[in-house]
């Protein structure tokens, strides 16, 4: 452990402090268009479908006796992202994704976010400034397992889908448009919400076949010369 200490390159942290916050800031009115018809709108499928649904499913499914409801998520995509607008950042968002990897690497509370949460605040004020340095000392190795077991976790929701041959194919079909067509993730969301009302609706209505329809009529003819 000694000498794996002293091939860290601790410098990196003396050397990039800098204590700063953010200023707090009003964006223009063209900041404001810009980012509506720029970044909002084409986010709106992925943060409906990914950020808020599948956020809110995935959380009842981990934890069954807290319910998180999707108005919760909205509300706080709200002050999330207009608090994050008025000091100088980027839009932010839950995700399932992130969901499952903080589930399956050990987050079963609240004071997971707030521990890791408390990390970044502390590493933004006193290494705003030299982030990116700090940022190069995490291996592009260790991000690709992370995100490895973080996709093998999310793909595990799909088996309730499984034992149901209209669910799979429609979480088939979502799939493939999603990344094989050019806005594949608006055309697999409103594509696969209109599927499943219509297989929905489809298996409701009972089917009238050549013999369904001949007991139908035979059973008005007995019924009039039962009459007669």
């Amino acid at each position: 452990m000694p000498s794996i200490l002293l091939g860290f390159p601790l410098r990196v942290f003396a050397e990039n402090i800098s204590v700063g916050f953010p200023n707090v800031s009003m964006p223009s009115t063209m900041d404001i268009l810009q980012g509506t018809l720029v970044l909002a709108i084409p986010q709106i499928p992925i943060t409906i479908s990914n950020a808020i649904l599948a956020t809110s499913s995935l959380s009842q499914d981990y934890f069954k006796d807290k319910k998180v409801s999707v108005k919760r998520l909205a509300l706080s995509h709200d002050f999330m992202n207009i608090l994050s607008m008025l000091l100088g950042g980027i839009p932010v968002c839950h995700g399932a994704g992130g969901l499952a990897g903080h589930y399956r690497f050990g987050a079963r509370t609240g004071g997971a976010v707030i521990i890791i949460g408390t990390i970044l605040t502390l590493i933004s004020i006193f290494y705003g400034n030299g982030i990116s340095q700090i940022l190069t000392l995490v291996p592009f190795s260790i991000l690709g397992v992370l995100l490895l077991f973080s996709g093998l976790e999310l793909s595990k929701t799909v088996q309730d889908v499984m034992s149901e041959k209209s669910g799979f194919l429609i979480a088939l079909l979502v799939a493939i448009f999603s990344i094989s067509v050019n806005y594949g993730y608006l055309v697999g969301l409103v594509g696969g919400t209109v599927l499943h009302h219509a297989l929905k609706l489809r298996f409701k209505r009972p089917f009238v076949g050549r013999s369904s329809l001949l007991q139908l009529l035979v059973s008005k003819l007995t019924r009039k010369q039962s009459c007669h």
